[in-house]
């Protein structure tokens, strides 16, 4: 199958868009990065549409986005359990489903400092591409449409305040809907 032209475009941006990532989860996160690099090239090698490229980004970054929401509950469920931050923070970051990337966050949750490495601007900005998306090709994403509700929530929050903070902030949001903050 030939390539339209423009999709040379497509994958200098795509590439452009991988080597960002690389360069916001240089937190330590190796595993992540490998597996960005290896679908950049498995995108460079194989990719047929403009539509596929697009659908590759936003799934790294949902990834991301659900995995951040899934610390979230675990604080807001066990601080209403009466579980201390520090100590919830301590355990997570000693479970082997916490990522590198994700146990840098961690930090964040037990200082309530939230700095913007990765702004929740962009991860709200990065739900309504992926939402998009879903919806152009009939998708269902429950779990995607549950992190859009909180993201919009912390997101308003911020406009009013006048505040850019990390997306790892859901954290504080999920507490806060739980009457824990």
């Amino acid at each position: 199958m030939r390539r339209p032209s423009h999709v040379g475009d497509v994958l200098d941006r795509v590439r452009r868009g991988f080597d960002e990532c690389d360069r916001i989860r240089a937190d330590g996160d190796y595993r992540q990065r490998t597996v960005i690099g290896g679908e950049a090239h498995a995108v460079h090698e194989h990719l047929s549409t403009v539509e596929r490229a697009e659908i590759c980004g936003l799934r790294v970054t949902q990834t991301d986005d659900a995995e951040q929401l899934v610390i979230a509950e675990a604080f807001a469920l066990g601080e209403k359990g009466g579980l201390s931050r520090e100590r919830l923070a301590q355990v997570l970051s000693e479970t082997a489903v916490i990522s590198p990337s994700q146990r840098s966050k961690l930090d964040n949750v037990r200082k309530d400092e939230y700095p913007a490495a990765f702004p929740l601007r962009l991860m709200f900005k990065d739900f309504g591409l992926i939402a998009g998306t879903a919806m152009e090709l009939s998708v269902p994403m429950p779990a995607t449409a549950a992190a859009v509700q909180v993201a919009a929530a912390e997101h308003a929050r911020q406009l009013a305040a006048h505040s850019d903070e990390d997306f790892s902030v859901v954290v504080r949001t999920m507490e806060r809907l739980a009457g824990v903050a």
